[in-house]
């Protein structure tokens, strides 16, 4: 089983080590491998104190033997060109997990929340060249509604801005997917159990 718990303070900076090493892991074809060697959870756990700061929360997955396994923040949007939307901020799965539906639970326990905090409108932002997770979030009725470009250590890297349209509470609504909105969305409980391995 892989447990889902709130994210908690002090839990920023072994957060800030697994998600350094999911960019390794992940954006190594495509991102400056300097930028990638450098990364500090330091400088990391700062940014997610700044974020958290700006209104974004989060849920850690564990495994059965508390290795943190996946992660999904979110709260409201830092996109100007998505007005007043809730955001995904970080969404990262460790790579043996990946396929195993960990994802999609993380992804669907965040737009619930947005939902319930009163979001229309979700979106976030994902790195181009990353087409797994543009593939993914095309799968979860997510849509391209504009691009902006992120400079890191003086190399340029593209990002799609996508955005989805959220069943209000008390709705259903089926996704291309075939995925069908819950009739009632809630914040996140304190501990849920997920995906039995």
């Amino acid at each position: 089983m892989t447990l889902i718990t709130p994210l908690l303070d002090e839990e920023i900076p072994e957060l800030a080590a697994f998600i350094n090493e999911c960019w390794r892991t992940t954006y190594g074809g495509f991102i400056h491998a300097s930028f990638l060697a450098g990364l500090t959870a330091a400088e990391q756990s700062m940014r997610l104190r700044g974020q958290r700061d700006r209104g974004q929360v989060g849920v850690l997955a564990r495994s059965d033997d508390g290795e943190l396994v996946g992660v999904v923040t979110y709260g409201p949007t830092h996109l100007e060109v998505l007005g007043d939307a809730g955001e995904i901020g970080k969404l990262y799965v460790h790579a043996p997990l990946i396929g195993t539906g960990l994802g999609h639970r993380l992804l669907t326990i965040a737009e619930d929340a947005l939902t319930a905090m009163g979001y229309s409108r979700i979106g976030l932002d994902v790195f181009t060249a990353n087409q797994r997770a543009v593939d993914f979030y095309h799968a979860h009725g997510y849509v391209t509604v504009g691009r902006k470009i992120d400079h890191i250590e003086g190399h340029d890297y593209p990002l799609d801005i996508m955005a989805k349209d959220m069943p209000s509470l008390g709705s259903t609504e089926t996704s291309s997917t075939g995925h069908t909105a819950r009739s009632q969305r809630l914040h996140v409980p304190d501990t849920v159990d997920v995906v039995a391995h």
